[in-house]
């Protein structure tokens, strides 16, 4: 197992995935000097908190499926995020992603998010799983013009 004391001075250059998915973190501390080329997977380990990541401006895939998050905060610095991957967790409110204008995937399944918001400036958005969520109305996609799949299953909405 990788120690968190190890990983403050680690820099990784030539790998293209950092794949943490048995690290069990209290919090993201560990990755405040750690250098990640694209992708970051930080899913399955309690996380409540997105921070410390502002610095991995070159990552393009990040994923935090199933931890403890409730907020989506702390992102506008990683304007390169072509996937997001918020999956099941305690995200209530779809926010803060106006920065992220290269943004193509977002899957935010299995959360309590009940309306459709906040995506107009998410232009590039090809991808959107929002399935398992309290949704009541599809409405808020209106500037989505290059939407191709939308996963809407097992929300509130009337046929």
């Amino acid at each position: 197992m990788i120690r968190s004391k190890t990983l403050t001075s680690m820099t990784i250059e030539s790998r293209k995935f950092l794949d943490l998915l048995i690290f069990i973190l209290l919090g993201l501390q560990p990755f405040h000097h750690l250098l990640i080329n694209t992708n970051l997977d930080l899913s399955f380990n309690n996380i409540r908190h997105i921070e410390n990541i502002s610095h991995l401006t070159s990552l393009t895939h990040l994923y935090f499926v199933s931890n403890k998050i409730s907020d989506i905060h702390n992102l506008s610095s990683l304007t390169n995020l072509v996937s997001l991957e918020l999956g099941a967790n305690r995200i209530r409110k779809i926010e803060n992603l106006d920065s992220l204008v290269n943004l193509e995937e977002l899957f935010v399944g299995k959360n309590k998010i009940t309306k459709l918001e906040n995506l107009s400036n998410s232009k590039k958005l090809c991808v959107l799983s929002i399935q398992s969520n309290r949704l009541t109305k599809l409405e808020g996609l209106e500037q989505q013009e290059n939407l191709e799949e939308l996963y809407l299953s097992h929300n509130g909405m009337l046929k």
